[in-house]
């Protein structure tokens, strides 16, 4: 689709034609060799290949390094409430029948719960203040 007028420049601009084509910003304006600026040559293929290269690296490595959080935060941070809820439903015996060994295992349950929570404040606080 063809448009005119205002229109017509803005595609213009996003094809890569009409005044940005003549101009140094349009890929297609280089040489095939190189040119020359301030006098010292510049090898335009070659510095699009390293550019590219190098913006690709620096890419892969951040999303590797982001990426590492995303598994650290997803399997050893989540994993420490998933540890409470097993330990909850895991330590709790359903074959109780007397009220005091009702309660005692829950005071066994809660210090149990406390300790490991307490624990995991400190591991917390350590890893903080390094």
């Amino acid at each position: 689709m063809q448009y005119t007028g205002f229109f017509a420049k803005i595609q213009g601009v996003l094809d890569g034609r009409g005044w940005l084509e003549p101009t140094l910003l349009f890929i297609g304006a280089y040489v095939n060799k190189g040119v020359s600026f301030l006098g010292l040559p510049y090898n335009v293929p070659l510095a699009f290949l390293w550019v590219f290269t190098i913006s690709f690296i620096i890419c892969f490595i951040m999303m590797i390094r982001y990426s590492s959080f995303g598994i650290e935060d997803a399997f050893l941070r989540r994993h420490r409430t998933i540890y409470f809820a097993n330990e909850i439903f895991s330590s709790w015996n359903y074959c109780i029948r007397t009220k005091k060994r009702h309660h005692f295992n829950m005071k066994v349950l809660l210090q149990s719960l406390r300790v490991n929570y307490l624990k995991l404040i400190k591991e917390k606080k350590l890893k903080s203040d390094l």
